[in-house]
């Protein structure tokens, strides 16, 4: 595929500081991708998914005020084109088939996936997939 110059807009959710902080730094290190927020709850993230329409939401399933299901669930209710790559500890058959049927567009175990999920986010950037 051709490249695109356009920049991939990164919002990260998760309310984990050290691994809000390793996602930023592996994404900050791909050519056209930038991290627009970081969120540590569900409404945060509802808010900045509205507000700053991200072209990726790198999304936690557990977090304060809810659930990442919620937030798939509105981003597809509200027809968001963010894409929303699911990134938990939560690595059970069922919570990966729920995200899926929720529309993620991909699903990591963050205890081991951390290179994977930025590959994801490289690959997106790279080949235009928006």
């Amino acid at each position: 595929m051709e490249e695109t110059s356009a920049t991939v807009r990164v919002l990260i959710a998760d309310d984990s500081t050290p691994v809000r902080e390793r996602m930023a730094a592996l994404l900050w290190e791909i050519p056209r991708v930038e991290v627009i927020a970081e969120t540590v709850d569900v409404p945060g993230t509802m808010d900045g998914l509205m507000a700053l329409l991200p072209d990726i939401v790198l999304l936690d399933i557990s977090m304060p005020g809810g659930n990442g299901f919620e937030v798939l669930d509105r981003i597809r209710s509200e027809k968001l084109s963010t894409l929303a790559v699911v990134v938990t500890t939560h690595a059970e058959p069922e919570f990966e088939c729920r995200a899926f049927e929720s529309g993620a567009a991909a699903f990591f175990n963050k205890t081991r996936d951390f290179m994977a999920v930025a590959e994801f986010v490289r690959k997106y950037a790279q080949e235009g997939l928006h």
